[in-house]
């Protein structure tokens, strides 16, 4: 139980490892909860680490039991406690209504009280039981985002974000190219099969949303269509190295590399256990060639860890800390260019007319 951190301390190492090895995430909700930015990097951290698991054991649920201390309205809610189905309810009438903080010190409330507590640990135990969490890495609290949108990249109304997916699908595969790692359509891109059987997209789409983001997925020819209509997002494009070798994808990645887009960015994964793109000839230089300027504004500190991402995990690592660059990337392009005011003309004042004279005749 985290009762001791305060506004602006680091996570205890204590603190690290039980968000990194408990079964079970109980958020006590109040609105000062979701005010606290400490407490959005605590839920993203476990969700992050359940994400993790369900790319590679598709079966996991969530394993969030959150309990009331002050009722939160509905529209209070950030996006993903909104996306969690509780029946606060069914703890007890009273619980649902006022919380353990409206029945925890008042006597005539004392069995309601226990009630509720008896059954929120039963709730507990059976998810506990249900749900097998495996252990994940110990979390960096200083690169750590927050999943309840404090910061004032969140806070704008700008929600929007681009997964622009650049690969291939199992009718279009290079000579010698295994189809295990694609299906019938690029959005089941699942780049490190065996080990994680989710496609990439649906992480990627999922992580967004845990990031307060509304994420759209298309093709890099809708991308460059909807930038001739002048359509503008951030986003991220999900690169195969082995789209480059398509003369087509080609030249659509160098039509790309020539647009002055600097809030879209570049993520390569790169699986450590593909053995046919690791010893592929070329596949790098290809690739290079077509988005040179891209891979080149890729962020300064996310750089190597963009073009190198060797496993799920770290794919979503690198993840949130470009979308959040991203974001702030498309804000500032929008600062910076205010929308033209309407002009007004002046009133002069000017002697009276002997035509003045003749209109008000």
């Amino acid at each position: 139980m985290d009762r001791e951190i305060r506004l602006g301390m680091q996570w205890s190492g204590e603190l690290t490892t039980a968000l990194a090895t408990c079964r079970v995430f109980v958020p006590l909700y109040s609105p000062r909860y979701f005010d606290s930015e400490n407490c959005g990097k605590e839920w993203y951290a476990f969700s992050k680490r359940v994400l993790d698991q369900r790319a590679r054991q598709p079966n996991i649920q969530t394993a969030i039991v959150p309990a009331l201390w002050v009722p939160v309205a509905e529209d209070s809610l950030p996006d993903v406690a909104k996306a969690i189905q509780f029946d606060h309810h069914s703890l007890g009438d009273k619980y649902g209504q006022v919380g353990f903080s409206g029945i925890i010190k008042v006597n005539r409330f004392s069995d309601d009280y226990i009630l509720a507590v008896q059954n929120l640990a039963r709730r507990i135990v059976e998810v506990a039981d249900k749900t097998r969490i495996d252990p994940g890495w110990h979390t960096d609290f200083d690169t750590s985002e927050s999943a309840f949108g404090n910061s004032a990249v969140h806070a704008t109304p700008e929600k929007r974000l681009q997964l622009t997916v650049v690969t291939i699908d199992n009718s279009n595969l290079p000579d010698g190219r295994s189809e295990q790692y694609y299906g019938k359509t690029p959005l089941q891109w699942r780049p490190y099969f065996p080990a994680a059987p989710m496609p990439i997209v649906d992480y990627a789409r999922e992580l967004a949303r845990y990031l307060g983001c509304r994420p759209r997925v298309i093709s890099l020819v809708d991308h460059l269509r909807d930038v001739a209509r002048g359509v503008n997002a951030p986003g991220l494009f999900l690169i195969d190295v082995w789209a480059a070798t398509s003369q087509g994808s080609c030249d659509d990645l160098r039509r790309l590399d020539e647009l002055d887009q600097e809030w879209t960015s570049v993520l390569h994964p790169w699986n450590r256990e593909d053995d046919q793109t690791l010893t592929a000839n070329g596949l790098r230089e290809s690739l290079e060639a077509c988005l040179g300027r891209k891979l080149s504004s890729i962020p300064r500190p996310l750089r190597e860890q963009a073009v190198a991402i060797e496993t799920i995990e770290d794919f979503g690592d690198v993840m949130a800390p470009m979308i959040m660059a991203m974001r702030r990337r498309f804000l500032r392009r929008s600062d910076s260019r205010p929308p033209e005011a309407n002009t007004i003309e002046r009133p002069r004042l000017r002697a009276r007319s002997d035509d003045d004279d003749e209109g008000e005749r």
